[in-house]
């Protein structure tokens, strides 16, 4: 799963260009860091023999605004011309960062990846 620091290039634009046309700020994504998740899942009943954060820049098949279609939808404006132009706009400020000379768009993923077991309960009547 997305970890702390996933896709933040893309959060921040997102984020910028909703601020510059005067929108709420939103943000539906979830990415803790190592020692919140690793808290949740403990609270949980769980143990945690490996938690930690990898870094997994992404090399997109297409162009960013099918990623931006597919998973940040809910920042961009329902409506046609507005949202096209949201994409272009968060496109312009990625593309510094995230294409490369050759047009390809490489996000920047961070993952979380975990073990966690069950801690079997002391009383079964609990379970």
């Amino acid at each position: 799963m997305g970890g702390q620091g996933n896709v933040v290039s893309v959060l921040a634009a997102l984020t910028k260009v909703r601020q510059r046309r005067g929108l709420a700020p939103v943000n539906p994504w979830y990415f803790p860091s190592v020692e919140e998740y690793r808290q949740l899942l403990e609270e949980a009943g769980f143990q945690v023999p490996v938690i930690q954060l990898i870094p997994r820049p992404t090399v997109l098949p297409g162009e960013l605004r099918g990623w931006l279609e597919t998973f940040a939808g809910s920042f961009l404006s329902t409506e046609g011309a507005e949202r096209e132009e949201m994409i272009a706009e968060i496109t312009e400020e990625l593309a510094p960062t995230l294409r490369d000379d050759f047009g390809k768009w490489t996000v920047d993923y961070v993952r979380l990846r975990f073990v966690a077991c069950k801690v079997a309960s002391a009383n079964p009547s609990n379970t």
